[in-house]
């Protein structure tokens, strides 16, 4: 039976289109289906075995593993999403330069809670990241390629990936065959195409077989190295060789015995060393030992870890081996190593992801890594003393490793003999016949000035973290114990899953604009009263007691609002996310406030037919997914409205009643409980506030 090569020329010959389309499939998935390279174990063990290939492959490892991954998101200025071209741009530095002018239009937003984020920081229930990351690359580094296979959860998105031994992969898919076969301990499984990410260093002589890493060339090396280290402890066991020979010719065993005896008596010690013997007889003497010096033992292993730093691309420097290095080379090597070594390493890894694995979320996320390129201090310094003028004082001080201190610092220091001319002709100077007294709006105008930088210089420590820390572990407990019982009541057997997208997007949502609305409506408060105080030459005490009125307010109605516009919201979220999870859901309808209450929109949704479950509810010039989700103060604050799915009939107004009771009566614990933590978060940020009251004006 001929040979899959010859079964696969024949099938590559001129054919018509639609033909040669199918010959593209088989052509990949028949190379595709290799088996394990017979000497991966063997590798992979040889890591563990000798150290000189370890410390080299370890060292690249801990370096890729170490640098720091990021998620981003372009949004429009609606905030929605966009599609943009930059997570496939390979070119790094023309990728860096997209993330920037984005940035600057203030589109680019870091994605932090999201399933794929969390899996850079925990790939799995017994991996770290950074564990995964190293793991990976050694795999890469040594047989040239690593395997993860991918745990989904709710919505069929991963959730953690698990790295595999290449060893472990006895197949890779075929035309017939769609899986990985893994085989563990002598029993074999089968992973489906899509749970798997392979990554792989092509190999040249089989581009679509299994990888090829850098281990494999070195493999000569790697043995030598193994059999030297053996020599050499062969060599102090001394393998009951002895050094020499004595022969004493015609000589009985007692004579033998008694001459030996001794030889040792004259001669065993270091105080009796040097010293000649004297016999009567004929002597022989063979030396059997070769001179230690004489095997180049040191001379060949210094030669062998030549040949993996080399093969490797590593500065000596980066493994400690400071000979003929100073200062300079030291750090031209770490910079060497990182952009000619690690980078490339870590853009593979993106690469892969990006193209694979971020489209099973969204294909409008883009994977970057912060570089782990070292700053160039000595050039960056060297510029700014060229041109002095061009840093703020800020950059003077972070340079000299001191903190930036805001807006005080983001001023420039001018020579005073640079003086700003019209590259055509002078300027005409318009004197004034006024009065003198008319200057002195302008040093009023700076003075106001002095002031708000002192008072942002107070509110920088109005930190928006303080309420999302209180509230954030209380949303998520409450909103998976309503979207359980929601799910409970409709009669579904599954579990409310917080990292569904829906409910990522809504934790972004608060995090984002909530809870900065929040902040800022507090920091606006606090500006205006001590601009006030500050220009009425208050002191400490008074400003303090400022501080300390707005938030006694926030405390009180404030948290009130909050609390109850807050709760409301994601309260409504837990129940559609549930509704879209249940797969039993068609339709909702809107349960108006039922105490007399309730806005005119929505009493007006409240008796409208039902919508899809991927309809909005639209009244008006307003659309919500539900209750609390209009984003229009006027629509959302202290409203009390919910949705009811729809399971045959829509309900009718009385039954509509008892549900919004029941569903009244559930928020009032959350409420209490989110009225304290709005509570504690003011109480915090005024001790912190009144805290920098102090520092700024003391």
């Amino acid at each position: 039976m001929a040979g899959w090569r010859e079964r696969l020329a024949r099938r590559l010959a001129p054919k018509a289109q639609g033909e040669q389309q199918e010959v593209h499939a088989l052509y990949r998935m028949l190379l595709g289906k290799t088996p394990t390279a017979r000497n991966t174990a063997e590798l992979i063990a040889a890591y563990k075995q000798v150290p000189q290939f370890r410390s080299v492959v370890a060292k690249i490892a801990d370096h890729v593993a170490s640098v720091h991954w990021r998620l981003y998101a372009v949004r429009s200025k609606s905030g929605k999403a966009k599609h943009v071209r930059t997570g496939q741009i390979i070119e790094r530095d023309e990728r860096k330069k997209e993330l920037a002018r984005y940035k600057r239009q203030g589109e680019l937003e870091e994605v932090q809670d999201h399933p794929f984020a969390r899996m850079l920081d925990i790939a799995n229930d017994e991996h770290s990241g950074f564990e995964a990351r190293r793991l990976t690359q050694i795999y890469l580094d040594v047989v040239g390629e690593s395997f993860w296979n991918l745990q989904r959860g709710a919505f069929n998105q991963p959730t953690a990936y698990w790295p595999l031994p290449p060893h472990w992969i006895r197949q890779t898919p075929s035309l017939n065959k769609q899986h990985y076969e893994i085989k563990i301990s002598g029993r074999s499984f089968f992973s489906p195409v899509e749970d798997m990410l392979w990554f792989r260093d092509l190999d040249p002589v089989e581009p679509y077989g299994r990888g090829s890493g850098l281990g494999e060339s070195l493999g000569d090396e790697i043995d030598t190295t193994d059999y030297a280290a053996k020599y050499v402890k062969a060599f102090f066991y001394n393998r009951a060789k002895p050094d020499m020979m004595v022969g004493i010719e015609g000589a009985s065993p007692e004579e033998i015995k008694r001459t030996a005896e001794g030889f040792r008596q004259q001669h065993l010690g270091y105080n009796r060393a040097h010293r000649a013997y004297f016999h009567g007889g004929k002597m022989d003497v063979k030396e059997l030992n070769s001179r230690f010096d004489e095997l180049k033992i040191v001379e060949l292993q210094g030669s062998l870890r030549d040949a993996f730093v080399h093969t490797f691309g590593i500065p000596p420097e980066v493994l400690g081996i400071l000979t003929n290095s100073n200062r300079s080379t030291v750090r031209e090597a770490l910079r060497f190593f990182a952009s000619e070594t690690v980078v490339p390493r870590c853009e593979r890894l993106r690469l892969k992801q990006q193209q694979r694995l971020i489209p099973m979320y969204d294909e409008r996320l883009i994977l970057e890594y912060d570089s782990p390129v070292p700053e160039d201090d000595e050039f960056e310094l060297n510029a700014m003393k060229a041109a002095p003028h061009y840093a703020t004082r800020g950059e003077w001080r972070e340079m000299q490793g001191l903190e930036h201190r805001g807006e005080i610092d983001d001023i420039h220091y001018v020579p005073v003999n640079l003086i700003p001319q019209s590259p055509t002709s002078a300027a005409v100077v318009e004197l004034s016949t006024g009065p003198a007294v008319v200057r002195e709006p302008i040093l009023l105008t700076q003075h106001k000035d002095d002031d708000q930088v002192l008072v942002n210089r107070v509110l920088e420590d109005l930190r928006p973290e303080r309420m999302k820390d209180e509230m954030y572990a209380l949303h998520r407990h409450n909103m998976q114990e309503w979207g359980d019982e929601v799910l409970d009541e409709l009669g579904v057997a599954v579990g409310f899953d917080l990292i569904n997208p829906l409910t990522a997007e809504f934790f972004d949502n608060w995090e984002n604009n909530k809870i900065k609305l929040i902040n800022e409506t507090t920091r606006n408060n606090l500006n205006r009263t001590l601009i006030e105080g500050v220009r009425a030459g208050e002191g400490i005490p008074d400003l303090s007691k400022r501080v300390t009125s707005v938030f006694d307010l926030a405390k009180g109605y404030r948290a009130e609002r909050i609390a109850r516009t807050e709760v409301l919201g994601a309260s409504n979220h837990a129940t559609y996310a549930a509704h879209k999870i249940s797969g039993v859901v068609q339709q909702r309808q809107w349960v108006a406030t039922y105490d007399g209450n309730a806005r005119d929109e929505h009493e007006r949704l409240g008796i409208a037919d039902p919508v899809g479950l991927d309809e909005p509810f639209v009244v008006d010039n307003y659309s919500a997914m539900y209750p609390g989700e209009f984003g229009a103060p006027e629509m959302d604050i202290n409203c009390r409205c919910t949705t009811v799915a729809v399971i045959g009939e829509p309900k009718e107004a009385k039954a509509l009643g008892e549900v919004w009771k029941i569903y009244d009566r559930r928020l009032v614990p959350w409420e209490n409980a989110m009225r304290a933590a709005a509570k504690r978060a003011f109480d915090t940020q005024r001790r912190e506030v009144n805290a920098a009251v102090r520092r700024v004006f003391a």
